[in-house]
């Protein structure tokens, strides 16, 4: 049987707003095997960050607030552990590569000393000690005269660089987890190909387990395993990554499947999905995607469906699914 690197269980993560509280995060159930990639993609604020930010105990506090769930790495529930608890499997044990590294990385502070930092801290390493190891991390990633690049300010690298540094640091304890928040959202084509690249490497070498955060549908494709497509702080669809492009079922994966750019032939209009993302204090009372689904019948528009099995490997939110006995017994 397949190690479990992360389970997460009906996972809740709220805000307190001036306006009243609201769920970010609406019951997310998800498994990560060792070595392998799981894929989260939605629009933005359907809560697949804010579900990062939950496993890595870092949820702006005091608005912010886990309500229920459990959080298993390798069996162990983060959530039960103190603050000084979580610090030891920060950036450790679990390591995170931030969507944007100009806010990640201290502006004030060389890239070595922000590496040799986590080496102190982590693997209790001496200051002399950290330098050549600093160097020889940069070098992993692929980044030009890392000598020079360990006496330089984040300013002074590009993005791509930058980048490239935060998964030197991510990666600088050989974690077990490794959670990408949209890592080449702003990067260019090549730097993305080759950041990708790179992260298929490192998970081949050190049998890490990835939780891949994005929108772009063409990097699920080349990075996942398995994917989860959220909506409105919750999962409609769950599935292997062959199975979603080949037979996708929820009228919203379709959606994201068809806005693709590399969908659209010359002279035709992009498609786009209509209507937007429902507020979070004005959510619709059946299904989250009712208002903006063609195929919407009566009863999504008054009841929540659940997350059903349609396979060993397949789960769909969706009415859709449900036999007319099902829905009537729904109603």
């Amino acid at each position: 049987m397949q190690n479990m690197t992360l389970e997460i269980e009906n996972l809740v993560t709220g805000f307190k707003t001036s306006d009243g509280a609201f769920n970010a995060v609406d019951g997310v159930d998800f498994k990560i095997e060792e070595g392998k990639v799981l894929g989260i993609v939605g629009e933005s604020g359907c809560g697949k960050s804010i579900t990062s930010l939950s496993i890595m105990g870092l949820v702006p506090k005091p608005n912010g607030f886990i309500s229920s769930g459990k959080i298993l790495f390798e069996g162990q529930d983060l959530l039960k552990l103190s603050e000084e608890e979580m610090q030891k499997i920060r950036g450790n044990r679990i390591a995170m590569i931030f969507q944007e590294p100009m806010t990640a990385l201290n502006p004030v502070f060389k890239i070595g000393f922000q590496i040799a930092e986590i080496l102190e801290t982590h693997k209790n390493m001496k200051r002399s000690e950290c330098k050549p190891i600093s160097i020889e991390l940069l070098k992993k990633v692929g980044l030009p005269r890392p000598e020079k690049v360990v006496e330089e300010y984040p300013h002074q690298l590009s993005g791509g660089m930058r980048q490239r540094v935060m998964i030197a640091m991510a990666l600088s304890c050989n974690p077990k987890l490794l959670i990408a928040d949209e890592p080449t959202t702003a990067l260019d084509v090549t730097v993305q190909a080759q950041v990708l690249e790179l992260m298929k490497d490192l998970k081949a070498e050190f049998q890490t387990s990835i939780l891949f955060i994005t929108h772009d549908l063409g990097v699920i494709a080349e990075m996942a395993d398995n994917v989860l497509v959220m909506y409105a702080g919750k999962v409609m669809e769950e599935t292997d990554c062959e199975t979603l492009f080949d037979e996708p079922l929820h009228p919203y994966t379709n959606a994201l499947l068809n806005s693709r750019p590399e969908r659209i032939k010359p002279g035709e209009k992009p498609v786009c999905i209509p209507g937007m993302v429902p507020s979070p204090f004005d959510m619709p009372r059946g299904c989250a995607f009712a208002p903006r689904c063609a195929r919407a019948m009566d009863i999504c528009k008054e009841k929540k469906p659940a997350l059903k099995a349609i396979s060993s490997n397949h789960k769909v939110r969706c009415w859709q699914y449900y036999s007319e006995e099902e829905q009537c017994q729904n109603i």
